[in-house]
């Protein structure tokens, strides 16, 4: 498995389309963050790209990160893995805040449940 790391964040590649995004404790995903990710997966992956979300840290979305995430039409299914009950309700309700672009997200408390979800064709199916 390939990983790189930006400053604030590690990219793991499990498939040529399928990226974990694990970011930094205690960063703040901002709109520049949230570009130089979406940058970094259009330039290292195959499209349509499937992406987990790793949130074994504590991190934030500001308001213009989580727009600018919301609006990666490249990215077609999205998992987020958060094993902290807490962390899996901000999962949920962020999911539920209306978007420009269909959201196929889903939040798993099991890693290996969000990686199968992605790569067995669940996510496909859900993206239509």
């Amino acid at each position: 498995m390939e990983q790189d790391d930006l400053p604030f964040a590690t990219i793991l590649q499990h498939k040529p389309d399928l990226a974990e995004l694990i970011v930094n404790d205690r960063v703040e995903l901002d709109g520049d963050k949230v570009a130089r990710v979406h940058h970094y997966l259009l330039q290292h992956f195959q499209l349509p790209i499937r992406l987990l979300v790793n949130r074994q840290h504590r991190f934030l979305f500001n308001y213009e990160g989580q727009q600018r995430f919301a609006a990666m039409p490249e990215i077609i299914a999205t998992a987020f893995w958060a094993e902290h009950p807490l962390t899996e309700l901000s999962c949920q309700v962020w999911l539920a805040t209306p978007r420009p672009l269909p959201w196929n997200a889903r939040v798993f408390s099991e890693r290996q449940q969000a990686l199968q979800w992605l790569s067995e064709g669940e996510a496909l199916k859900a993206a239509g």
